[in-house]
């Protein structure tokens, strides 16, 4: 660190001047830190998965990931994006497809017929795995699900699949939606589902890359809603911070949020007003990762000692997290 001011100041400060500064002026130590931490081969070489290890629990390091530039910051919201996406979407799909796929279920239930909707069967057909639920009855006499009725009955299930001999009733997640056969206007049997199993592969993958786009799309989104409400922190906490500094940790602060978001869409219910809880992560975490930000030294107070001109100790200055150590 003294080497390194020397070579920056030797034109403008004498190296008595100089020595004498280092040895008595303790408003400098925070500086002479940051200049030993700019040198440190851990962090100029820490990759993107190291930087999102240390996001989950190490909240000393996120002042230093307002020194990374917009291209890694980006690379770092697109991974944890993707694995959001990889945990709540593709697992369940992978399960899906092992267990026989769209083809492999049809195969399974018996012979069908739709017309001027209405669904007859020959024998009802019940599968139930994994929160996952599908029942096939079309006996008019003893079967008529009402919609009202079964909201409660399928909290235990994530994904249901109900049919009578005039509805469709579909639950996804926490939402449950009631289509009629009438409203699909044609006709078909098991035999043509058979032959549309290559096209819903199709579509399946299709859906999720549109959903991949999706969930990157909004999780750029929610990192702005999130550095929103820093900007709120940080003024609460008199930190002078920028919003280009605050989304850049912000990035950071949603991996422990989507983590868990992910972990919750495979339970088999919902968590009513999760979005709270997300978004509140997340401005724990900043508020930890504000607080961990020395003070500035006081510029006149430099100004003064180093006769440096003010506009060049006005430049930001990040910090080694071993200073809160004491070390």
């Amino acid at each position: 660190s003294r080497l390194l001011l020397k070579k920056k100041w030797k034109s403008s400060v004498p190296s008595t001047r100089l020595n004498s500064i280092l040895k008595g002026a303790a408003d400098l130590r925070p500086l002479i830190l940051c200049c030993d931490f700019c040198n440190r081969k851990d962090w100029l070489h820490m990759n993107i998965f190291k930087e999102i290890i240390y996001s989950i629990y190490n909240y000393k390091y996120y002042p230093q990931f307002m020194r990374n530039k917009g291209g890694k910051i980006f690379g770092a919201g697109l991974l944890i994006a993707t694995i959001y996406f990889m945990i709540a979407s593709l697992l369940p799909v992978g399960f899906f497809m092992l267990g026989g796929g769209f083809r492999g279920l049809i195969e399974e239930i018996p012979d069908f017929k739709l017309e001027d909707g209405i669904l007859e069967i020959e024998e009802s057909f019940k599968f139930e795995e994994a929160g996952t639920m599908v029942y096939i009855d079309t006996d008019p006499e003893f079967v008529f699900y009402n919609l009202e009725e079964l909201e409660e009955k399928l909290d235990g299930y994530y994904q249901v699949i109900l049919m009578d001999s005039e509805k469709i009733i579909i639950k996804d997640g926490g939402d449950i939606q009631e289509m009629p056969y009438s409203a699909l206007g044609f006709d078909f049997e098991r035999d043509d589902l058979l032959r549309l199993a290559p096209y819903v592969y199709i579509f399946g993958f299709l859906f999720l890359v549109f959903g991949y786009i999706f969930d990157v799309a909004f999780f750029f989104l929610g990192v702005v809603f999130v550095a929103l409400i820093g900007m709120i922190i940080a003024s609460a906490m008199d930190k002078k911070l920028t919003f280009g500094q605050l989304y850049k940790m912000s990035v950071y602060s949603r991996t422990v949020p989507l983590l868990l978001k992910a972990l919750v869409s495979l339970l088999p219910f919902s968590i009513p007003m999760f979005w709270v809880i997300n978004f509140g992560i997340s401005a724990v975490i900043l508020i930890f990762a504000i607080k961990s930000i020395p003070d500035r030294p006081k510029m006149p107070q430099m100004q003064q000692q180093t006769g440096m001109p003010r506009q060049n100790m006005n430049s930001s200055v990040y910090y080694d997290p071993r200073m809160n150590s004491g070390k």
